[in-house]
């Protein structure tokens, strides 16, 4: 599953350096994509610019749109202006439209709220038109133009995926209930006779720590319709543990990409929100970089560390990698945030750390030594953060031998942190470095 961010742009006071910035960081951090919302009576930047301003500074990151109320745009204006934008950005857009939540935004269009699905219906089969055509200019950079999803919600809705779109911009909360949109539009898709498979994604609305999280949901309830806003601000993910289990929830019932936006814009947000993404869920993601905008994250699933483990208890990291497949630099950080949510225990043998499955050591005969305990000793947290704080940038080996410790101590150890948000991390390729929290950087260690 691949993981997106969006930007601030719907968020008050946010201006064009600061919307540059997130851009940048998102860049180079390990997002599939950065995304932006719409309104059009609301005090906001519009969706087409500020993805236009993010395409100059960006040049990896897909850019999408969750979603754009497509009625409220004229089809041949709308197209033009998406085709040139992907012409911009090299071919990474991707468009989410849908009819959007807000009767006003139809109010100052001089349009009908109870036209609003006629005319996304139109709107979808002429932005294809208009793409492959010779009405308009130019033709998009992705032959047929950009990936069109729709933010669905009714049977009506996803039958229109299936007829013309290729994929959900689901907003659905919970993970049974994206399950089962999900299930319908795949179910749709298969009815109308489409090849491959319709692109899922899901996003949600995320604001960490307890400052940021209560001014966030102020947002929610000043932007989103009365319907809905109490029930986003008490789901809202406000701390790491909510944003992991969103994240591997989704994960579980199939979807594609999350995209989770920010409801402030303090750019220590989407840090946080990255160092979570990096150490447990996309550790490989600059690693395994494709063409621009898409981002292999299909990496083993918790499911396969955990059964690997169960099959062979007491492996280390390596032989658990080898066995499931992926590098044994990525396998660390892993099973490492498995055995800190009590899905694995962690033993520490003297040079190595071994892994056995949650329910306790495996049972061996009478008079056979059991293994050595827990350490105690060794370099405690604050000795491994004092570390990087002296050499930002470091990698764990480094940090290891700074600390005298063995760098198969030192991978988990640090992982943990950088989960618990004590450390950031961020991946250069191979290997996974360390930074502390104040954002002071160090130069690249391929040049040490």
């Amino acid at each position: 599953m691949q993981v997106g961010v969006g930007m601030p742009s719907m968020l008050p006071g946010v201006d064009k350096q600061r919307l540059l910035d997130w851009a940048r960081a998102a860049d180079a951090g390990p997002f599939s994509t950065l995304a932006a919302m719409d309104r059009l009576a609301f005090d906001s930047l519009d969706a087409i610019p500020a993805l236009a301003l993010c395409a100059g500074a960006t040049n990896r990151i897909r850019l999408a749109s969750t979603a754009i109320a497509a009625p409220l745009r004229n089809p041949a204006v709308f197209a033009k202006e998406t085709a040139t934008l992907d012409v911009l950005c090299g071919g990474r857009l991707m468009l989410g439209l849908g009819v959007g939540a807000h009767p006003s935004d139809y109010a100052a269009a001089g349009l009908r709220w109870e036209d609003r699905r006629e005319l996304l219906a139109r709107s979808l089969h002429a932005l294809r038109a208009f793409w492959t055509g010779d009405t308009i200019g130019p033709r998009p950079a992705r032959p047929g133009g950009p990936k069109l999803l729709v933010a669905a919600r009714t049977q009506r809705s996803f039958e229109l995926i299936a007829q013309a779109a290729d994929g959900l911009a689901g907003f659905a909360g919970p993970p049974d209930v994206f399950a089962a949109h999900a299930g319908a539009v795949r179910a749709a898709w298969e009815r109308e006779g489409r090849t491959g498979q319709p692109h899922l994604l899901g996003a949600w609305l995320y604001a960490l720590g307890e400052g940021p999280a209560e001014r966030g949901r102020e947002y929610i309830r000043s932007h989103f319709s009365p319907e809905v806003s109490e029930i986003f601000a008490e789901h809202m993910l406000a701390s790491p543990e909510q944003v992991m289990g969103f994240l591997s929830a989704y994960q579980a019932v199939g979807c594609d990409e999350v995209i989770l936006f920010p409801m402030v814009s303090d750019l220590e947000q989407l840090e946080l929100l990255g160092g979570l993404v990096m150490t447990a869920f996309a550790p490989a993601a600059t690693a395994t970089m494709g063409p621009p905008g898409d981002i292999p994250m299909d990496w083993p699933a918790d499911e396969a560390f955990v059964e690997a483990v169960a099959r062979a208890p007491g492996s280390m990291a390596e032989a658990i990698a080898a066995s499931v497949g992926c590098d044994p630099g990525l396998a660390h950080p892993r099973l490492a945030m498995l055995a800190g949510r009590g899905q694995l225990q962690l033993r520490d043998i003297g040079a190595r750390i071994v892994f056995f499955p949650p329910q306790g050591l495996p049972r061996r005969d009478a008079g056979e030594p059991g293994p050595p305990p827990l350490p105690t000793a060794g370099p405690p947290d604050e000795a491994l953060a004092a570390a990087v704080a002296r050499s930002p940038g470091a990698m764990a080996e480094e940090i290891a031998a700074a600390l005298g410790c063995p760098s198969a101590l030192a991978h988990p150890r640090l992982a943990l942190l950088a989960a618990r948000g004590e450390l950031r991390s961020r991946d250069i390729g191979s290997r996974v470095v360390y930074f502390p929290t104040d954002g002071r950087a160090g130069g690249d260690p391929a040049d040490r």
